[in-house]
């Protein structure tokens, strides 16, 4: 026996039959409760993961090799070209990822879902190796920093004790993620601040030991630029080009930050727009600010740039205060140097993770790297990613450490080429352009997931139209509430189906009504254009569409059927045609639509005499219709109890209706919807 034999033309949209696509899609939503990862950043978090997340030993100690190479000039040109390029790609990532912020979405996600499969798996893998081969990188740089103090303690003590730190840090949830590079930015953002101000103070000559204004000194002596191989014009430019290459490390992959937190930021369209503003502050006052400050400091020519041993020693700030008489500050430095390489493994660990938790989530990596545990972390991800750390014990053996230098090399230009990469899927998102319309018709359960969490991702504020085809009454306004800057339209579908074994055959072309849920926010007349519009559509579309003036009258009607048939099959697990043979149509399915009639009045909306008969003859007893909220109770799936139920008794409760059967009928569901969600968990 099918499920359903046939629908009369009246039938209802949430019959077992028409739904069944939009049964399977609910229940994986609502039902499947996936851990997944979680939005535990706050926009402090954000901040200043976006702020100092990715500072690392480039723009402490790195920085002075570059200026050895190229001198002053060199050194805050590089910079700031690489600051200009990178506010570019930040707009461009901000731009997209506020858009859509999904869990899971790095930028190897957007390539996939915008330009191609392929290019999302190879920018997939090409970021986590990236990140993770900085693990181990930020760990060797942190035991190299505390050798400046010649601990008697090997390197491999401190790389493992480091390690186990961040891991810990991030199998925790990601607030305690996000708390610790808080802290951990605000001191190296406190660090950057004080140098500033020192290299300030050191400009005007307050030195211990320095004897007048400094000023740009070392822009005249040894010189604003270097040469490099030849000599002349030719010898500057390839001068200029090392430093420009060499300048990347501290920039690279910062704005992926910003992208990869996105899907575990608290409300992020507001969030992100934010971060982006400061973050271009951040370029201005701590890279360029912080260049010119150290070619102000530091001559270029400085030996101890390039031999002045481990840690702190060949920073170009060490050698600039030294240089100035000030002793004691480079231990100072050297801390915030270790807490800055430590800080930065702890991002590209949890960089590493998600990307690969990304991969997984899109088929391109194996399934078990998106299980994730009861606190939201992807747990498998997180260890898979650590593995790479152990790459840094290579680091201890002088020949192993050669090996991976050249491992090292190769995220420079990774960089580059994910950054390509990613303003390509820019141009195709914006191809695309933001929804028009977002349907809505999956089942509306409002206590087991919220339907304005699945879609906010899908709406462009001012812009986008949501469509709710969906059963019950008072559905719209939890929408308008969330969303209150855009159009909804509130529709009721009556489809003619039937379902014959593996098959859904359509008797009857599908009619819809709809009408817009009027928002006094908007003007009238493009709520109405709006409106007209997808109604256009849906006919073009081979079914019939109507615009009533009233679409709340018309879910009062649908509920009429919804309320009776559909709650009385559910509660009996019997079908309509059992119901209406056993004699309980009398009983049970004519009171309650009285019941339904009666708060439709009480509600200001008088429903035609004789809808009683006419949705009896809708529904003959040889139908044998399975309604969807008894498919659902058969299948152990939650029902629409609250939307087609419980909001009219609410309505009865405050316009003080009596009723006779619809109480009863809720409280035998809602008792049967516990026993589901609770042998589900």
């Amino acid at each position: 026996m099918t499920e359903l034999k046939s629908a009369p033309h009246g039938e209802e949209a949430n019959a077992a039959t028409h739904f069944s696509v939009h049964e399977s899609s609910s229940y994986e939503i609502g039902q499947s409760r996936k851990l997944t990862t979680k939005r535990g950043l706050s926009n402090r978090h954000a901040q200043f993961i976006a702020l100092g997340g990715s500072i690392g030993t480039g723009l402490f100690v790195s920085s002075g090799a570059t200026l050895a190479k190229g001198g002053p000039a060199f050194l805050v040109g590089s910079y700031t070209v690489m600051s200009v390029l990178i506010y570019m790609i930040l707009t461009a990532v901000t731009e997209i990822a506020t858009y859509l912020p999904v869990p899971g979405g790095t930028m190897n996600y957007y390539g996939g879902r915008y330009v191609s499969s392929s290019l999302g798996f190879m920018m997939g893998w090409l970021y986590f190796y990236s990140f993770a081969i900085f693990v181990p990188f930020e760990l060797t740089a942190s035991a190299l920093v505390i050798n400046y103090w010649n601990p008697p303690v090997n390197d491999a003590v401190w790389i493992t004790i480091m390690l186990v730190l961040i891991i810990v840090l991030n199998c925790l949830p990601v607030k305690f993620y996000g708390e610790t590079e808080f802290w951990f930015a605000g001191i190296k953002v406190i660090t950057i601040i004080g140098l500033l101000i020192l290299s300030f103070i050191l400009f005007w000559g307050g030195g211990p030991e320095q004897h007048g204004i400094l000023g740009f000194h070392y822009w005249k002596d040894p010189g604003a630029a270097k040469t490099m191989i030849l000599g002349g014009d030719t010898g500057r430019f390839i001068a200029a080009l090392a430093t420009l290459i060499s300048c990347v490390l501290p920039f690279t992959f910062a704005p992926e930050m910003i992208v990869v937190t996105a899907g575990e930021i608290r409300a992020p369209r507001k969030t992100l727009p934010k971060v982006a503003r400061n973050f271009f502050w951040r370029l201005i006052v701590f890279y360029i600010g912080g260049t010119i400050a150290i070619s102000v400091i530091c001559p270029s020519d400085d030996l101890a740039l390039t031999t002045g041993g481990k840690g702190a020693g060949s920073s170009p700030w060490v050698v600039g205060v030294r240089n100035a008489g000030i002793h004691g500050l480079d231990s100072v430095i050297n801390a915030a140097v270790v807490t800055a390489a430590l800080s930065a493994g702890n991002s590209f660990l949890y960089l590493a993770s998600r990307s690969i938790y990304s991969m997984a989530l899109e088929g391109n990596a194996p399934r078990i790297f998106s299980r994730c545990t009861q606190g939201g972390v992807p747990i498998y991800a997180v260890l898979a990613s650590s593995t790479f750390a152990l790459l840094a014990y290579m680091n201890i053996n002088e020949s192993a450490a050669d090996a991976f230098n050249w491992l090292l090399n190769l995220v420079n230009t990774g960089g580059f080429i994910s950054w390509v990469c990613f303003e390509n899927s820019l141009e195709d998102a914006l191809e695309h352009g933001p929804f028009n319309y977002v349907v809505v018709a999956l089942k509306n359960l409002p206590d087991v997931y919220s339907i304005p969490d699945i879609i906010q991702l899908a709406i462009t504020p001012d812009y986008t139209s949501i469509v709710l085809i969906q059963n019950g009454i008072g559905i719209e306004q939890p929408i308008l509430d969330a969303f209150p800057s855009n159009i909804v339209l509130s529709g009721v579908t009556m489809i003619g189906s039937e379902q014959n074994g593996t098959h859904i055959l359509h008797n009857d072309p599908d009619i819809l009504y709809i009408g817009p849920f009027w928002n006094s926010a908007l003007p009238r007349e493009d709520q109405e254009t709006s409106c007209q519009r997808f109604a256009e559509m849906y006919r073009l579309g081979g079914a019939e569409s109507h615009v009533p003036d009233d679409i709340t009258y018309h879910r009062w009607r649908k509920l009429v059927w919804n309320a009776s048939f559909n709650s009385v099959c559910a509660s009996t697990h019997l079908d309509s045609g059992t119901i209406q043979y056993t004699g309980a149509a009398e009983a049970l399915i004519i009171p309650a639509m009285n019941d339904v009639v009666a708060i439709a009045k009480a509600a200001g909306y008088e429903l035609p005499t004789d809808i009683q008969e006419k949705m009896m003859a809708f529904t003959p007893k040889d139908a044998y219709l399975k309604p969807s909220m008894q498919v659902d109770a058969m299948k152990g799936r939650p029902m629409e109890i609250e939307v087609i139920l419980g909001a009219a008794l609410k309505v009865a409760t405050e316009k003080e209706v009596e009723v006779k059967i619809l109480r009863v009928l809720y409280d035998l569901l809602k008792t049967r919807q516990w026993a589901i969600v609770n042998s589900k968990n």
